[in-house]
């Protein structure tokens, strides 16, 4: 996802996924955050921050308090911090507004409710922003001990230094104290700056990934399937560097997926800014997801060839499924 071309298309990520409870051991927040910087591979790691895990915590507190899965909090309901992200954000003390939240409910583990939100692909942009350098995470269950209540907040250090500094411009909003106005070429250079020191592209599933979750359940909000109910295949996707690809243009020439036996994957059609009827996808971003739920326990071939500008690029590789659904 494309935080800023300028500051104005700075795009706030508030999707929800709604997903089943899996079984899994719970392995802790750490290990939900070192595999996020895994997919992450080549951009900047995500790194605590304790103002983003205390926005975190205080947004999980209230969703299992007042048994309530959304973005927003309502004034006056136990729990209640800020209405919006940013709002609660700026209740805790951290100096940015700029965010992305993901949350999840209803996971019997960290590892299983990082692993799903990553195949519900809006939420999969989320994570692997070039944007974002620090993170906080939290996790409350209800009152019942039955139901987790997963909170992901991320910000970027660059914005949260800038706003710490109080530089003053014609730009409101970009900072939790309401009196801080920045200047707006100075805040796009910042995140500009922080892509420019991130790879070219980032892939998911990566590179010799192992259990991967071999489908994807269609229950994303908002749907990026809106017209199928049905389970499908775990998607795969490409997102470029939009600092680096500025101005270029992406012509996707091919993409195949195989199993182990060389057949070719039946995909539905590509998803990109063009066919993205929510419109989170960018110029920079495309998607392919298998019609059919993929093998368990298989190993699968990725191959692309494209286009940027005049340039032939291409690239290839793989990924493993788990060995149940």
């Amino acid at each position: 996802m494309e935080f800023m071309g300028a500051v104005r298309s700075f795009v706030v990520l508030i999707l929800l996924a709604v997903l089943p409870a899996l079984s899994s051991a719970d392995h802790g927040s750490q290990a939900a955050l070192e595999f996020i910087n895994k997919a992450r591979a080549g951009l900047q790691p995500l790194r605590p921050h304790p103002l983003l895990t205390e926005t975190a915590k205080n947004h999980s507190h209230y969703m299992a308090l007042n048994n309530d899965r959304g973005h927003q909090e309502k004034e006056g309901y136990p729990g209640f911090t800020g209405k919006t992200c940013s709002d609660r954000m700026a209740f805790s003390g951290y100096p940015s507004r700029l965010y992305i939240e993901n949350l999840s409910t209803g996971q019997s583990s960290w590892e299983n409710s990082v692993q799903e939100l990553m195949s519900a692909i809006y939420h999969r942009l989320g994570f692997l922003s070039f944007y974002l350098d620090e993170a906080g995470f939290a996790k409350a269950v209800s009152s019942n001990g039955i139901k987790p209540f997963y909170s992901y907040v991320m910000g970027y250090s660059g914005y949260r230094n800038f706003c710490e500094q109080g530089i003053t411009g014609n730009l409101e909003g970009m900072c939790s104290d309401v009196n801080i106005t920045v200047d707006e070429s100075e805040l796009y250079n910042i995140g500009y700056g922080a892509a420019l020191g991130s790879a070219d592209y980032v892939i998911y599933p990566w590179q010799g990934q192992r259990n991967v979750p071999p489908v994807f359940l269609n229950n994303e909000h908002p749907a990026p399937l809106p017209t199928s109910k049905n389970i499908t295949g775990q998607p795969i996707s490409v997102h470029f560097n939009p600092a680096k690809m500025s101005g270029k243009t992406i012509t996707i020439t091919r993409f195949v997926l195989t199993d182990d036996q060389e057949r070719e994957v039946t995909l539905l059609p590509r998803l990109d800014k063009t066919s993205d009827i929510n419109r989170v996808f960018t110029a920079y971003d495309f998607a392919w997801i298998p019609k059919q739920p993929l093998k368990t326990n298989a190993h699968y071939m990725v191959r692309l060839t494209a286009m940027i500008d005049h340039y032939p690029f291409s690239m290839s590789w793989s990924f493993y499924t788990a060995a149940k659904i």
